[in-house]
């Protein structure tokens, strides 16, 4: 069963007003390493003044693969499918670092400034894959792990930082929505515990 079949694809543009909802799998930072982000989010957004809108915390992830958008909460068979191929999974855990804060093309005043590596996720995209993989949907699409700090209008950045890292352990089901984001499922890495 192809999980897109359930809801419009994000490339088709569907849900992409305030009313949109999102599936997807992502990473979280862990405590540490949410705590870098936050110390470098704050001074990003005093250098950048009014323009820059901080992404809040409980939001910071890296999004690994989406399942779906949608208008509308996600239906419960499609949750229930995405768990199931999750749980397929198998991989070592493995630490992420992100060094680079680049500032990405958007809309005027909706412009992503984002926190990314290189070498530092390799194991990050290699989950994506294996995802990408048991869902055995074939779509092509560029992946460029990365965690959003803020939105704005900003000069253009690409600094190097001090890595902001920490041992991925598990990987998550997150439903996204105005306003607020629930993770829905957890599935551990081997050797995690």
């Amino acid at each position: 069963m192809n999980l897109m079949n359930f809801m419009a694809p994000p490339e088709s543009g569907a849900g992409q007003g305030k009313t949109a909802h999102r599936l997807f799998f992502a990473l979280q930072p862990d405590g540490p390493a949410a705590e870098r982000i936050a110390l470098l989010s704050e001074r990003l957004t005093q250098r950048f003044g009014r323009t820059a809108r901080p992404m809040a915390a409980s939001r910071w992830h890296i999004s690994l693969d989406f399942v779906a958008r949608g208008d509308g909460p996600p239906p419960s068979e499609l949750i229930a499918h995405a768990r199931s191929l999750a749980a397929t999974i198998v991989m070592p855990a493995f630490v992420v670092a992100l060094d680079r804060v680049v500032s990405w093309k958007g809309r005027p005043g909706r412009r992503p400034l984002v926190l990314c590596g290189e070498e530092g996720v390799i194991g990050v995209e290699r989950l994506a894959a294996a995802i990408r993989q048991v869902e055995g949907d074939g779509r092509e699409r560029e992946f460029i792990p990365h965690v959003t700090l803020l939105w704005g209008e900003h000069d253009q950045v690409e600094q190097a930082i001090a890595p902001v890292a920490w041992r991925v352990r598990e990987f998550v089901l997150l439903h996204s929505m105005p306003g607020r984001q629930e993770v829905l499922g957890r599935w551990p890495l081997v050797g995690s515990a």
